[in-house]
């Protein structure tokens, strides 16, 4: 029978070992700490060491500058949100072909190829149903 070696592992990104053993410069950041102190400056240490993850922006990212409608938090609403995936005056049509009530949800989902469920909601009001507060330019970064 062979003895297996136990596998070393390597620290997680972000714990107290990764910080100081991978890490020797940190070591260099004690020599003023006071020598009767036990603990670690765990939070002075970690505020140097830990690099934030940024998407790299600069003038080759390029943007689009679009002034989009907000609600009353200023969070974006309707068919300028980032997740919207049918247009203001869809959402206004289907809104009006149920109330008219001469179609079913049925043949309304066929008509404007849109779920039985989303053109339920429109018309309930569980969706889409946040009134429009202001206007606000933001920059939007195009997906490469």
């Amino acid at each position: 029978m062979t003895k297996t070696r136990k596998k070393i592992r390597k620290p997680r990104r972000g714990s107290r070992r990764y910080f100081l053993e991978l890490q020797p410069f940190l070591w260099s950041e004690l020599h003023n700490w006071p020598e009767h102190s036990q603990s670690l400056p765990w939070l002075v240490l970690k505020r140097f060491a830990m690099r934030k993850k940024r998407r790299k922006l600069n003038a080759q990212t390029p943007s689009v500058t679009t002034v989009v409608t907000v609600n009353d938090s200023g969070r974006t609403i309707g068919e300028d949100h980032v997740n919207a995936k049918y247009l203001d005056e869809d959402v206004e049509h289907a809104r009006e072909l149920v109330a008219s009530g001469q179609y079913t949800l049925r043949e309304i989902s066929q008509i404007l190829d849109m779920p039985i469920r989303t053109i339920r909601d429109y018309a309930k009001g569980t969706r889409r149903n946040q009134s429009v507060a202001g206007w606000k330019k933001i920059r939007r970064y195009k997906k490469e």
